[in-house]
């Protein structure tokens, strides 16, 4: 495997680039991927250059795209056009195109997905995108099903000016909306995709309370979304182009952080992202480091060495070269020390990560190959230091200290809203959580949710408590409380809840148990409650209990009087037994 590639400033610089190529292309060669990426829009000047390309070169595939900037040997360029040739010794192309206009999104991913599984010696897919592309995320959430040994990654097209559309295209077709697939095989082929990204959460987290579409947040946390950047970034809308770059959002899905970084505002205060969020996913703000963005493409040039690629596809977000402008090509520098390598800059990144092929913002995605076993690789050359400071900078340190104060704030808040929930006594529920989670399960029965018909619950009292406090004082009282509150958790099932209902009253929801269970139940607690530590006078207190089961068309209210109806039979009739509500 070789690759070639050339810039081009003109229509005119053609003919010079192929016969340069035509004396440099291996004999017999397998296959040739001609890929052109361009900042040029014009279709007559592309179209030109793929018909020529196409005369004189006939076996090649061609595809091409849009691009904000453009990726050769290290270097990033703009306003011209990549011509590269890519020769293959052993492995063949495929190429497959789809044009999603008019939707059918599902149906193509699915027939693609049976072509991948049943092709042997498939061992990379380059998808080439657009943004406007319908459904692209569920082709891409339908190819997470091929085999995992199979590579994916790609780009979506971008334009350098605001005012031109975006496209992507072979040599016969031209797509505003759709996906070209460029499938590798071949028995010696080897490919290795690797994810760069480098941008730190910074803040708390959001959770997302209000989409329109896929692509569109109106609300996060029940506010206007917009207003994260305008209440803690002090970034208005008019400012929100430039300024959004430095903080895009990361959330995390499937256990992978995604970036998302929004395009635009609207007047009601929605972001307009150019991948997919969904209703009810957390998000954070996230910070860029250069220093760190830098590194993270350098640790993956490192772990490429051992792998000896002959070639290299990079695709990088627009945002991540607008944000290191200067220091763009120190970004790219290592790869050109690896392998021959081009790419363009996009609106989006496509890439399989854990086995889930995702659309990705902010990011750099590399695809190196090579053809045969590996070769001795030279180490990686160190980059000079170019007047980077030896200490941390200052916003790093800001940065820093404001995750650590909100990991530290998170923290106390989840303490606290533990706490709120539990009676400060006995550690187990308190009255308004313990009644909250019975109303919560009863909801469940009225609306199917429950995995079971029944329902049941426990209410307890401990008898002549008064007289404890009265005779031994109210710290032995408040012990004995404690004690009786430990003997229901250890004798209650893991699916059951317990929680202080008041002064010596406790009440235990039982989801899934019948009558005759929550007896069960109750009457191992009775026994249990005997073996507590006594009272100073040698004696143990007994509970009176009265159980009741939920009522198909009952609700809360008569729920709880059966369960007082049943523990006032036990308090008067004798204290320290067990009634059963079974009906008036």
């Amino acid at each position: 495997m070789k690759q070639f590639s050339y810039y081009l400033k003109t229509v005119d610089d053609l003919e010079a680039c192929l016969s340069a190529f035509l004396s440099e292309c291996p004999k017999n060669p397998s296959s040739i991927l001609i890929s052109i990426f361009s900042s040029w829009t014009s279709h007559s000047d592309i179209a030109k250059i793929a018909k020529n390309l196409t005369d004189r070169i006939p076996c090649a595939t061609i595809i091409g795209a849009t691009s904000y900037a453009e990726i050769l040997n290290g270097l990033y360029s703009n306003r011209t056009m990549i011509l590269s040739f890519t020769v293959f010794e052993s492995a063949i192309i495929k190429i497959h195109t789809f044009d999603l206009r008019m939707g059918k999104t599902l149906a193509a991913a699915e027939a693609f997905k049976k072509f991948c599984e049943t092709t042997p010696l498939l061992k990379g897919v380059c998808l080439l995108s657009t943004v406007s592309t319908p459904d692209l995320e569920a082709f891409l959430k339908k190819l997470s099903e091929v085999p995992p040994e199979i590579e994916v990654f790609g780009g979506c097209a971008a334009v350098y000016r605001p005012q031109d559309k975006p496209y992507i295209f072979t040599n016969k077709e031209v797509f505003t909306a759709g996906i070209i697939a460029v499938c590798f095989l071949g028995e010696e082929l080897h490919v290795r995709t690797n994810v760069g990204l480098g941008w730190k959460p910074l803040g708390r987290s959001l959770r997302i309370t209000e989409v329109e579409g896929d692509r569109i947040v109106k609300t996060l946390n029940g506010n206007p979304a917009v207003r994260i950047y305008e209440t803690y970034l002090k970034v208005t809308p008019k400012q929100f182009d430039s300024e959004s770059l430095v903080f895009p959002f990361v959330l995390e899905r499937d256990g992978e952080p995604l970036m998302r970084l929004p395009a635009d505002t609207r007047t009601d205060g929605s972001l307009i992202f150019t991948a997919d969020c969904r209703k009810g996913e957390t998000m954070r703000l996230s910070y860029g480091d250069p220093g760190e963005i830098i590194n993270s493409s350098r640790e993956i040039s490192r772990s490429l060495v051992q792998f000896a690629p002959q070639g290299m596809f990079i695709f990088s977000c627009m945002s991540r070269q607008k944000f290191l402008q200067a220091d763009t090509n120190r970004e790219l520098r290592p790869f050109h020390s690896i392998a021959p390598n081009l790419g363009f800059y996009g609106h989006g990144e496509i890439a399989r990560i854990n086995g889930h092929v995702i659309l990705e913002n902010c990011a750099i995605v590399t695809t190196a190959m090579r053809e045969g076993k590996p070769t001795i690789m030279p180490r990686l050359p160190e980059e000079p230091n170019q007047s980077q400071p030896t200490t941390m900078p200052l916003v790093q340190r800001l940065a820093n200290f404001v995750a650590a104060t909100t990991a530290e704030l998170e923290e106390a808040n989840e303490k606290l809203a533990k706490l709120a929930k539990l009676d400060r006594l006995t550690g187990i529920y308190n009255r308004g959580e313990i009644e909250q989670i019975l109303q919560h399960t009863i909801s469940c029965e009225h609306s199917g949710k429950r995995a079971s018909d029944h329902l049941s619950a426990i209410m307890i009292d401990l008898d002549d408590f008064k007289l404890v406090n009265d005779k031994f004082g109210h710290q032995v009282g408040d012990k004995v409380l404690k004690d009786i509150a430990k003997v229901f958790e250890r004798n209650i099932r893991p699916t059951d809840s317990v929680g202080r209902w008041g002064g010596e009253e406790f009440l235990i929801i039982l989801p899934g148990a019948c009558l005759k269970a929550a007896k069960s139940i109750a009457e191992r607690i009775q026994k249990a409650a005997t073996k507590a530590p006594p009272l100073p006078d040698g004696r143990t207190v007994t509970l009176s209990v009265g159980i009741a089961e939920f009522p198909s068309d009952g609700n809360f209210q008569s729920f709880y009087r059966h369960l007082d109806d049943a523990l006032y039979h036990s308090k008067n009739n004798g204290k320290n037994q067990i009634t059963l509500y079974e009906g008036e």
